[in-house]
């Protein structure tokens, strides 16, 4: 958890900001607020660096004649102090960009579901295994299929819940007093978003956050 993320990976530091005398105090509500001026700063340097890139391909439906279905994409900055005191951001997307989930500059996903034999990807197998079962049990409409369909639904409902548990467990939070915890930790989603959420291996300082989109 001491290990700093190298500048060259996930951090990015500001080119040129006049207004990193301007940190805010605490961390910003990023649902109902008016984004940070650093923020903004970030989002707009993101926005330039989508639009000069040439390091993979993705059809945002921006420019005209380009190859490809256009797939509008959420992006997301997060202003960051790293422990040397250096002010920058991080990225982050939402779901695949350009067919993968790992890019340069950009934070990596938690888990990645394209993995082969992921616990994921074996538990969702899992799950619609069952549900074809329980299909073809419903399709049958007799009592004995119907008392199987009931079974296999317990079945599936406990197989999703675990699941889930097992996704929670590899989101790992800093609270206010600065200690890792496991997302399957706290009991309600309103406890959870007080926090933030980082990767394992970047112990910074966080600020402040700016959605931005590309739809």
């Amino acid at each position: 958890m001491n290990q700093i993320v190298p500048s060259d990976k996930f951090f990015t530091p500001f080119r040129d900001s006049p207004l990193l005398h301007l940190l805010p105090e605490k961390f910003t509500y990023p649902y109902k607020y008016t984004p940070h001026p650093l923020s903004k700063s970030a989002a707009a340097e993101l926005q330039e660096y989508l639009h000069h890139q040439n390091e993979w391909e993705h059809n945002f439906g921006l420019k005209n004649g380009q190859e490809g279905k256009v797939v509008g994409k959420m992006f997301g900055v997060l202003v960051v102090k790293t422990a040397q005191g250096q002010v920058g951001y991080l990225a982050a997307f939402s779901g695949k960009l350009a067919g993968g989930y790992h890019h340069a500059r950009f934070v990596p996903p938690v888990y990645d579901a394209l993995a082969e034999g992921s616990f994921l990807n074996s538990g969702m197998k899992e799950l619609t295994r069952i549900n074809n079962e329980i299909k073809a049990l419903e399709e049958r409409s007799t009592e004995e299929s119907l008392h199987q369909v009931a079974a296999l639904q317990k079945v599936r409902r406990e197989n999703s819940i675990a699941l889930q548990g097992l996704l929670f467990n590899h989101y790992h939070f800093l609270n206010q007093a600065g200690e890792e915890k496991a997302y399957g930790q706290f009991s309600s989603i309103t406890q959870a978003v007080t926090l933030l959420l980082v990767p394992e291996s970047v112990p910074l300082q966080n600020y402040c956050t700016m959605p931005l989109n590309t739809t």
